[in-house]
Parts: C-alpha cells; structure tokens; sequence
C-alpha cells in the first residue's frame, strides 16, 4: 500500500467519527471610526477589504450620523469583512486591499481612524494580523479587531523506518509567534485611552479520540495572551501621576509527554507632568523572547491522523473610561503581521517518519468564537475595567 493509499483510507475512517470540523483558512477583520459624511459613501475599510477576493464571504459597511462638527455632520463608520478558503486568505500578505480611496484618513479634530487586516495560510501553517485605532478627540472613538485562524490535518506515517501502525514516536512541534504592540497618548488635562488586547491560541490533537469524555485529548497546546491598558490620571494625595500603563504579558504550553512551560510578565508604569507626550512598545517573540520556546515535544503513534489549528485574535481600542469623560487622545497599534508559524518535524532516533499532510482540505469553518471580537461596537468599549 502507497502513502498516499495509507492516508486516504486512515483518513477516510477517521471522517466517520463525530467532532471533524476541519477548517482550512479564516481572516476576519472589523473597524469602526469617526469621519466626515463628505466621502463617506464611497470610503472603503482601512485595511484588507477586497471586495474582488474569491474567498470573500461578507462584507457590511454601517455609517451612523453623529452630531455636526466643523461645518460637517460626523458619522460613525464601521467596515466588517470575512473570508473563507480552503487554503489561503491573502497569502501574498498585502498590508491593504482597499480599492477605493484605501489612502483616506483624517487628524482633525474631533475623528478618529481603525485598520485591520491580516492573513491565513493553511498550506505554510501560518496566520498573521494587524490592528491600528487612533482618535483624535473623538467621543466615540476608534475600535479595530482582526482574527485569522488556519486548521490542517496530517496523517503520521512509517516512512523509511519500517514502523508498524500504533508504534508510537516522539515529534516536535516548532512553534514562533513574533509582533509588536504599541500604545500612546497624553498625560493628564490631556485626556487618553487606549487600549490593546492579543490572544494566541494553538493545539494539536487526535482526530477520533475523546478519552473519558472529558473534552478533546489535545497532544499539545499552546496560548499567549497580551493585554495592555494606558490612561490619564488626576493627581491626588494618594497617586501623583499624570498617566499610567497596566497590564500584563502570560505564556503557557504543555504536551501529553508531561512537557510544561509557562511565563508571566506585569507592566505597572506612571508619567508625570501635565499634557505630556506618553507611548509604551511590547516587543513579542516566543523564541528569543522571555519565553525562549524552540519547540513542544509530544507523543503519537504510527498511523494517527492529528489535526493542528492555529488562531490569532488582536484588538486595538482608543476611547471610553478617560478621566473626565471620553478620550482627546489615544493610539494603538498590534503588528503581528510578521508570523504565527508552526512546523512539525522528527525527534533525534525518529528521522525518516512520514508526516503527510491532507490534500484539499474542507472549506474553512469558522467557530463562534472566531467571530468574537467582530461588531463588539464602541459601545461596549466602557465595559473594560479600569485600575482602581
């Protein structure tokens, strides 16, 4: 029997079990922002909106009047964009899709601006996303949130080893995950808000194998999360700064070979003098960073098909909870367009193993939680807690 025979009938029985949502590529980006009504109508979303995109399943523009201001009628502006391919979702990774006055912003007074954009790419086991909101005295604000998420199967195969089906085998799981995010904004009379929010999440588990019912026997996983709020502050007896920062960086993975990492970083950081210029860069990277992760050994056996899926989900919010009311300032941006990338490969005695990948996997499925972030509204932006 040939590999490729191997795999199409392991594979095929292993469709006959219950829980096989397998995905391919999923990009999903939503901005909200504060404009002029003069060229609203023919405005597309800062960011990947391509309407020409064959993997483009919804596209929604909502535009809402505000009060007059400047001789103008603002209007609250929100794009919303999802794409599904059984493959990949702007896999030549452009930055922008916008076709129709995408180079148009404004600083003025009183608005604000949101990009998003991203890419998935389930043939290179990749997803990467990029979020940017910025208010320039903006009641309401800007919101930006991006999600891209890849799943792929492979089937473990004996290779040149001469192995037997059930044999099991150590594997390692490279993992690197690597970005940036920035905030800004101005001390206290000023008025600022913003904030960032970045969560990475990736499992690798055995298609057909539930254990005692407890939920999926994942093989291994992995999650980062970042989370970073930045205010003004009015100085009393008890806190004499003028702006603050808070939050906090956290690791964690383990694998079914008793492997377990984790990592926690807290950011407390204060500003004093008044109206003065405030920002704060968290560089991210899995490998060289604090968390100094190669790769996540874990167990299979000879004959298993194991699904993989990679998710990244990122926000950028400038308005909402400022002393004194609504934010005058405030700016973020979450780049992690670079890479989530993941490879699997054979420990030291296990060379030679086949690890092969489906062909043509299922059109992209996306979970309820993949959609999260998208329409949140700058309406619940109040709801984020703030520092007591």
């Amino acid at each position: 029997m040939t590999t490729k025979q191997l795999f199409t009938q392991c594979f095929a029985a292993a469709l006959l079990l219950p829980h096989l949502a397998v995905g391919g590529a999923l990009l999903n980006v939503y901005t909200e922002r504060v404009v002029s009504d003069a060229p609203v109508y023919t405005m597309s979303g800062l960011g990947y909106y391509r309407p020409t995109d064959p993997a483009l399943v919804y596209n929604n523009k909502t535009v809402t009047p505000l009060l007059p201001h400047g001789g103008h009628t603002d209007v609250a502006v929100s794009h919303h964009a999802r794409y599904e391919s059984a493959t990949a979702v702007n896999k030549p990774k452009a930055l922008s899709g916008c076709v129709i006055d995408c180079a148009w912003t404004s600083s003025e007074n009183g608005h604000s601006t949101a990009s998003a954009s991203g890419y998935a790419d389930a043939t290179q086991l990749k997803v990467g996303g990029y979020t940017k909101a910025e208010n320039f005295a903006s009641a309401p604000g800007a919101l930006a949130t991006t999600t891209a998420e890849v799943t792929a199967r492979f089937m473990i195969t004996p290779g040149t080893l001469g192995l037997d089906m059930g044999d099991p085998i150590t594997l390692f799981w490279e993992y690197r995950l690597d970005g940036s995010t920035s905030l800004g904004g101005k001390t206290h009379t000023e008025r600022t808000s913003a904030l960032a929010s970045v969560t990475s999440s990736a499992t690798l588990w055995r298609v057909g194998e539930y254990g005692d019912g407890e939920g999926i026997p994942y093989l291994a996983s992995s999650r980062f999360d970042l989370d970073l709020q930045m205010y003004d502050n009015i100085p009393g007896p008890f806190d004499d700064y003028t702006g603050f920062l808070y939050g906090s960086q956290e690791w964690m993975a383990y694998s079914n070979t008793g492997f377990e990492k984790s990592a926690y970083l807290d950011y407390d950081e204060t500003w004093d003098g008044f109206d003065q210029f405030m920002s704060r860069t968290v560089d991210v990277d899995s490998k060289t960073g604090f968390f100094d992760l190669a790769y996540i050994p874990f167990t299979a056996n000879v004959g298993d098909v194991i699904e993989i899926s990679l998710r990244l989900n990122m926000m950028s919010i400038t308005s909402g909870g400022a002393e004194l009311g609504n934010s005058d300032h405030g700016w973020v941006i979450n780049n992690y367009f670079g890479t989530l990338a993941s490879a699997i490969k054979a420990a030291p005695g296990f060379e030679g193993v086949g690890i092969v990948f489906e062909d043509g996997p299922a059109a992209a499925v996306p979970e309820p939680a993949s959609l999260l972030l998208a329409g949140l509204g700058l309406a619940a932006i109040g709801l984020v807690r703030r520092r007591q």
